[in-house]
């Protein structure tokens, strides 16, 4: 009996602290494997999410923007007659350039007795707003039967009874290079070169805008910008230059 008592204790049988080690190391590896790959994983689906959001703010600018665009008219195309802040040039664009663009809208007045409305779309460099696209509408103000007129927007009154402002890119932000908007003329050219603003002479003659938006939102796990380019036609202006 006490041979197998010495025996039991010289049987160095069992885990030795070498294999502990080994197994300690290879279990730590698979743990910090599965641990990457779940990271990537939850940042893929992230990235996922956050391109939707994109696809969806960005789609909805470009259709509030073309709209807005295919309505866009001269003051001589409406029933009324404007009187005031409808501009030196008379034309439906107000002022154009590759960041901004200010024009006379017949949206929401298919039978002219709302008025026209004053819509303008910039991409501010700096402010609370810098990098959205922001849409400002003015309501006009109408006088009479046959005249309307547009407010002076440096009014605190003014400003308050008739102009709305809206963002349109929520948590997203748009790249301004290459430009954002472009005008093409009749013949097919382009009216600006390098996103500068267009000249009096060359407002009445915009026939085309094309949209370039390229969208990224502002969220921690950012995504590759989605972009929507877009041509849209505007129908009155070119109804004034080629009448049927």
């Amino acid at each position: 009996m006490i041979h197998r008592r010495l025996a039991r204790l010289r049987d160095d049988s069992g885990t030795s602290l070498v294999e502990l080690l080994v197994t300690m190391i290879v279990a730590a590896v698979v743990l910090a494997a599965t641990v990457a790959m779940s990271s990537g994983l939850q940042r893929t689906a992230a990235q996922v999410v956050v391109r939707q959001d994109q696809t969806d703010v960005g789609r909805q600018a470009a259709d509030r923007i073309s709209a807005m665009l295919r309505s866009a008219a001269a003051p001589s195309q409406l029933s009324k007659s404007c009187t005031t802040g409808c501009g030196a040039v008379p034309a439906a664009f107000l002022s154009a350039s590759g960041t901004s663009m200010s024009f006379i809208s017949n949206f929401g007045n298919p039978d002219g007795t709302n008025g026209p409305i004053k819509v303008s779309y910039s991409v501010p460099a700096t402010g609370a707003s810098a990098g959205h696209i922001v849409e400002t509408v003015q309501k006009a103000s109408l006088s009479g039967t046959f005249n309307y007129s547009f407010c002076d927007t440096a009014s605190a009154t003014c400003r308050s009874t008739t102009v709305t402002t809206r963002d349109l890119t929520p948590a997203s932000t748009v790249a301004t290079a290459p430009a954002v908007f472009g005008y093409v003329d009749s013949t097919g050219n382009q009216l600006q070169a390098g996103g500068g603003s267009l000249t009096a002479t060359e407002l009445p003659g915009v026939m085309v805008v094309d949209l370039r938006l390229s969208v990224q939102g502002a969220a921690a796990t950012r995504a590759k910008p989605t972009t929507f380019i877009g041509r849209v036609d505007l129908p009155n202006q070119q109804t004034v230059l080629s009448p049927r």
